[in-house]
C-alpha cells in the first residue's frame, strides 16, 4: 500500500503531515511538500533520452530506460514564488554531484519529447494518482533530471520532473505560475523487512 497524505496549503505553506525530505537529496529553500508518499517496494522505469512520436508509423521511438526497483519515496515540492524550471534543474544536477552521484539524463521542453505530453504520458500515466498526473498535462514549460548517486551504502535513482503551472490546474498543490518539482528516489533492493 501506498502511504500518502495530503494537506491543503493555505497561507502560510507548510508540509503536508508526515512528509519529509528524503535525507539523501534536501529541497531547495523555501520550498514546500504538498504530496508525499512512500512505498516499501516499487519499480519506475527512468527515461535515459527524448521520447518521439512517429506521425508516419504512429508509434513510440524505444527510447532507452532504465528500470529501478526498491523503496520508493515520492515527493511533490511547491517551489517558492520566481523559481524557474531551468533554475530547478540546475539545482538537481548540482545536488546529484555534490553527493558524489551522477547525472543520466536532463533536458527541458522540446529536449524531452516531440509535444502533446508525451514525455508525461509515457513516464507518468498510471504510475501517479490522478490529481498529481493532471496537474503536470499541458504545462510545456518543463525539465527533467535522472540520477544515480550512493547513499549509506546503497544505490538510489532519482528522477525529478519539474515544471510551471501556467495552466492553473489544482493551484490547492502548486499555485498558478509556480513551479512544482516531483521527485521520485528508489533505493534500490528487495523490501525492507518491517522495523521494530
Amino acid at each position: 500500500m501506498f502511504a500518502a497524505a495530503l494537506w491543503p496549503i493555505s497561507g502560510d505553506a507548510r508540509d503536508v503531515s508526515g512528509g519529509s525530505d528524503h535525507p539523501a537529496l534536501s529541497r531547495i529553500a523555501g520550498s514546500t511538500i504538498v504530496i508525499y508518499g512512500r512505498k516499501d517496494q516499487a519499480e519506475i522505469r527512468i527515461p535515459l533520452e527524448r521520447i518521439i512520436f512517429d506521425l508516419q508509423t504512429q508509434k513510440f521511438n524505444a527510447f532507452k530506460t532504465i528500470s529501478a526497483s526498491g523503496r520508493l519515496t515520492r515527493i511533490l515540492y511547491a517551489l517558492p514564488d520566481g523559481k524557474t524550471p531551468e533554475e530547478t534543474e540546475g539545482y538537481y544536477e548540482n545536488a546529484l554531484r555534490q553527493a558524489n552521484g551522477e547525472v543520466l539524463f536532463s533536458g527541458a521542453q522540446d529536449q524531452l519529447d516531440n509535444g502533446n505530453d508525451r514525455f508525461v504520458n509515457q513516464v507518468f500515466h498510471g504510475n501517479l494518482q490522478d490529481r498529481v498526473y493532471n496537474l503536470l498535462l499541458l504545462n510545456r514549460e518543463n525539465a527533467y533530471v535522472a540520477g544515480k548517486l550512493n547513499w549509506n551504502g546503497r544505490d538510489l535513482y532519482v528522477q525529478v520532473y519539474i515544471f510551471a503551472n501556467r495552466e492553473g490546474r489544482r493551484t490547492n498543490l502548486v499555485k498558478k505560475d509556480r513551479v512544482g518539482a516531483l521527485v521520485d528516489i528508489v533505493e534500490i533492493g528487495p523490501a525492507h523487512p518491517p522495523t521494530a
